[in-house]
């Protein structure tokens, strides 16, 4: 791909600003802070050696990788990076915060990942640096609406963020999504998702914005499917549960898993109103699982996985195209992928009652850890029975 854009920033910030950003780099939501002195680190050498008296802090972002640093020699003292091509732009603390913002706005976790709008939610709110932008942000879907306040996607996602480590369960450490990892052997982890399924059940309306989804997928491994099965399947019909003197509306749906390396490569979201009908459809059942649960190499056996799916799925359900068949399998110049017929669950939790539990203003939000953690103990630990 193309080379990460590093932006080089003056020394025009102030101290309220560098306030702010030590605050930030504490922050759990930050994929990598790293502090340089170029005495010791691999920017001393060659023609960094006329900055050796400079502090560098490094912030990374999947598209952004900013270096801030306050320069005692020239400005223009050009960087290298010994182990990466990077493409470097200098540019004052307005131009960034700006360009923060605009990535911010964007849809899209690849484009506009949690820590980024973490980073602007914190300057704007805490630190008072980035305008309010009310109108706009309680104007667009990614506001959510309580009974008494607007919160914006940023600032729901630091609550959540916040939730999780409260719980008594470990936190999740990936930089892509929000929750805890669970020992159930059939799932191992809850997310925390203000928005709702992105496949949502088309048999039923949206639930409201104000709700959160909190996610698990059992059997997303073929691990996990060998344990999944042996309790049957009958737990696929609920559609609510009764946990800490809450009714949670529970969303039940199919989640084919596709895997290479242990890495997660593509996936498809179904619905029971988008398989074919009759008792022959056996793909999400223990029989279905033990003949397609497994590895699948290139040579000869892609095309049975496709005939399979084609045989289960309504023709009217695109699958190679939610996937990315042709690009993620056929030309991606893999030799094999794993596959797991599990499912998705989603359980809704109006926000009020989750704010209910957390005092926002001091940032306590052990309450909530302690909802979080009886929905686990008391309802997901049981639904298979």
């Amino acid at each position: 791909g193309e080379a990460p854009l590093t932006v080089l920033l003056d020394s025009s910030f102030d101290g309220d600003l560098k306030t702010a950003l030590a605050a930030y780099t504490t922050s759990p939501r930050l994929m990598a802070v790293a502090l340089y002195h170029p005495t010791r680190g691999a920017h001393s050498r060659g023609k960094n050696r006329a900055a050796e008296s400079q502090t560098f802090v490094v912030v990374q972002w999947e598209e952004l990788v900013v270096l801030l640093w306050e320069p005692q020699g020239e400005a223009s003292v050009p960087l290298t990076h010994e182990k990466q091509q990077t493409t470097y732009q200098k540019r004052s603390w307005a131009g960034l915060l700006a360009l923060a913002q605009q990535y911010a706005s964007l849809e899209g976790e690849a484009i506009a990942p949690t820590f980024c709008r973490d980073l602007v939610w914190l300057l704007t709110k805490g630190y008072g640096v980035l305008p309010e932008r009310e109108e706009e942000e309680s104007a667009t879907p990614e506001a959510v609406v309580t009974n008494t306040q607007i919160y914006t996607k940023a600032e729901i996602e630091y609550h959540l963020a916040q939730v999780a480590d409260a719980s008594e369960y470990t936190t999740l450490s990936y930089a892509d999504r929000t929750g805890v990892q669970i020992p159930f052997g059939w799932a191992r982890e809850v997310l925390l998702e203000h928005w709702v399924n992105p496949k949502p059940n088309p048999a039923k309306p949206e639930p409201p914005q104000g709700y959160l989804a909190l996610s698990l997928f059992p059997g997303n491994t073929v691990g996990q499917g060998n344990q999944l099965y042996e309790h049957g399947l009958d737990w696929t019909g609920k559609e609510s549960l009764a946990v800490a003197g809450l009714e949670l509306e529970l969303d039940i749906f199919y989640h084919i898993k596709f895997m290479h390396f242990n890495g997660y490569v593509s996936g498809l979201w179904l619905w029971p109103q988008h398989l074919k009908e009759g008792e022959y459809n056996t793909l999400f059942s223990a029989e279905g699982f033990q003949k397609s649960g497994r590895k699948w190499r290139k040579k000869g056996q892609w095309d049975t996985l496709a005939a399979l799916l084609d045989e289960h799925i309504k023709p009217e359900v695109d699958w190679r195209a939610e996937c990315q068949w042709q690009k993620k399998f056929i030309d991606s110049g893999r030799n094999y992928f794993d596959v797991a017929f599990g499912f998705g669950v989603e359980a809704y939790l109006p926000y009020n009652q989750l704010l209910t539990q957390a005092d926002v203003e001091a940032d306590d939000f052990s309450k909530a850890g302690t909802l979080l953690d009886r929905i686990i103990d008391e309802g997901f630990q049981h639904l298979l029975k």
